[in-house]
């Protein structure tokens, strides 16, 4: 039966299982395969991870290669979250308000020329 996964870039792998019946087959090995790693990639558990956007084709077939199934992945591109804006840091004043700093700077700056003189 075919299947539909949607992963998304970057993110969570998740796993296919088959199913191989009768139960008491002597034989229950299978070999999975990507039609596409670049887009997604799959281990010999059937685990897939999505790799980039894109579609691929997970097929698994039975050691024998007589019966195969396959699962269609869908990898959505990882969605960028921006950080918040940062307000712009203001100047350090010791506390005091910006304007009131100014002041006693040229208040400061006054009494020394003063004082020089």
């Amino acid at each position: 039966d075919a299947q539909i996964l949607s992963l998304v870039a970057g993110g969570s792998t998740d796993k296919l299982t088959a199913v191989i019946t009768p139960a008491d087959a002597t034989n229950k090995n299978m070999l999975w395969a990507s039609s596409d790693e670049t887009i997604v990639t799959v281990d010999a558990n059937g685990v897939v991870t999505p790799v980039d956007a894109g579609t691929a084709v997970i097929t698994v077939t039975t050691e024998d290669g007589e019966y195969t199934a396959t699962a269609t992945v869908t990898v959505d591109a990882a969605q960028v979250v921006s950080p918040p804006e940062q307000e712009p840091e203001l100047p350090r004043t010791g506390g005091l308000p910006l304007e009131l700093m100014a002041g006693l700077l040229i208040y400061m700056g006054a009494y020394m020329a003063k004082k020089e003189h």
